[in-house]
This record gives C-alpha cells, structure tokens and sequence, in this order.
C-alpha cells in the first residue's frame, strides 16, 4: 500500500457539426442560403492537484493492483461556433466565427482495479476496470438541431450575441483493459 501525490493534466473536447441543405428542404428562397454548416467545438484544459492511493499485492501466480485518486484543477475553457454558407456550386458565400473563453474548477475521482496472472516467468495476462467521473464544471457543445439552437445565424442566432453554452456540466469514463505483459 503507498500514497502519493502529484499533478495532472486532463483534456477534454466536444464537438457537433450539422449540415442543412435547403435544396432537400424545398425551399427556393433566393434570401436563403442553399447550404449551411454549422459547427460548436467545446474544450476543457485542466490542470491541478492529484492525490491518491495505490495497494499491490502479489500471491502466487496472481497480482492484483488498484488505484483510487483525486483530483482538483483549473478548467480554462474554450467555446467556439461558426457558420459557413454555400451556393448551389459549392462557393463559400458567408463565413460567421465566434469564441469564448471562461474558466471554472473541476473536481474528479478516478478508480482501477487489475487482475494479472503469470502464465510463465516472463509472460502474464492481464484484465482491469476503470472509473473516471468529473464532477461539475466542464463545457459541453450545445447539441440542439441546428433549427433551434441559438448559437446558429440561421436559426435566429446573432453573429455578435454571446454563445449560448453548456458550462456546467459533468461526466463520466470507463472501461475495461484486457492485456498480455511480457518481461524481458
């Protein structure tokens, strides 16, 4: 069993992209663009402080370890939505960029668990679990349609109105590691 403490670095990104075309619409407005993309991109940077604890123990053939951590950080976020208009031949008509920074803290935990077994000396499988929740605080792309979010020029949205954003919000991760180790 040991404990430690240290520093971390997470990065977080999300993203949506929507394509409308108002040939598929039928409309034959000539005041509305043929094609829209609509793209949010949402990034998270933390930074902080990370303590935790290990426990290893070996007994046989067999090797279990886990790990448990938490972790505080700094959250420089970064929220961005464009819109880029086409015409009927793939012309880039209009193009409406916007960004916006802010910042929050974020608190995390993280657990792992691994089983090993040594099949011979030098060679042993491996299996594990792992669990990662971030606790409120991350931005997240509004992920709206396109026809009703209020960050798109051509659903209502201003190119000079702040981005309506998701700051607040938290998530999980996990999964499952399967493995062979060979010592050399």
């Amino acid at each position: 069993f040991e404990r430690y403490i240290g520093a971390r670095f997470a990065y977080l990104q999300d993203e949506t992209v929507s394509d409308r075309s108002t040939l598929l619409i039928g409309l034959n407005d000539p005041l509305v663009p043929d094609i829209n993309r609509f793209q949010q991109e949402s990034q998270n940077s933390m930074f902080g402080g990370n303590i935790g604890a290990r426990f290893f123990r070996e007994t046989g053939r067999w090797k279990v370890s886990s790990n448990l951590n938490a972790f505080m950080a700094y959250n420089a976020q970064f929220n961005s939505a464009s819109d880029i208009t086409f015409d009927e031949d793939g012309v880039v008509g209009l193009v409406v960029e916007r960004g916006e920074n802010n910042e929050t803290f974020v608190p995390m935990g993280e657990a792992r668990l691994d089983l090993a077994y040594d099949v011979t000396r030098d060679i042993s499988l491996r299996v594990g679990g792992h669990v990662m929740y971030f606790f409120e605080g991350l931005t997240r792309a509004n992920s709206l349609p396109q026809g009703l979010n209020p960050n798109g020029i051509l659903s209502g949205g201003s190119p000079f109105s702040p981005l309506a954003n998701v700051m607040n919000q938290d998530t999980a991760s996990y999964g499952v590691t399967i493995g062979v180790e060979w010592r050399r």
